[in-house]
């Protein structure tokens, strides 16, 4: 059985759901997170294949990701990390995975514009992300390549 307080990161996919799952624990710094990106490459998409995240170890929480401070950090060195620009922008209903994170989802946490579980980002706001966004795939870019 697996440790839920040990540090890691993991792909897992749900066959035949056509999405795949980045699992992570709340305790993965930039350092965990880079080695992530290193160690799958490019490989990390599989072609075609929609990409969410799961935060390991708070599946019985009742609260929502937004509320829990731990999450919130991980959301921030995910988007720090470059990872943010792996997943889904926004999951259609197709390729939910119940309790997963798309990247939209995953920005709203760490920049405050998720409560209790609804993402409430204003129109005005959206090109924020979409330069977060930019900016994830060029710290990508520079990681996979062996970079900071």
């Amino acid at each position: 059985m697996d440790d839920p307080n040990k540090k890691s990161i993991r792909r897992k996919s749900f066959l035949p759901h056509p999405t795949s799952v980045i699992e992570m624990t709340v305790d993965l710094d930039i350092a965990g997170l880079n080695e992530f990106i290193r160690s799958t490459g490019t490989g990390v998409n599989r072609p075609g294949a929609p990409i969410v995240a799961a935060v390991k170890g708070y599946e019985q929480d009742p609260r929502s990701f937004d509320a829990i401070p731990e999450v919130v950090a991980l959301c921030e060195r995910v988007i720090e990390s470059g990872l943010l620009s792996v997943f889904l922008v926004n999951v259609l209903p197709e390729h939910e995975v119940p309790g997963s994170l798309c990247a939209i989802k995953i920005w709203a946490i760490a920049k405050g514009w998720m409560k209790n579980g609804e993402v409430l980002i204003p129109e005005s706001r959206f090109e924020d992300f979409v330069n977060d966004l930019k900016i994830a795939n060029r710290t990508y870019d520079r990681v996979l390549a062996g970079g900071r």
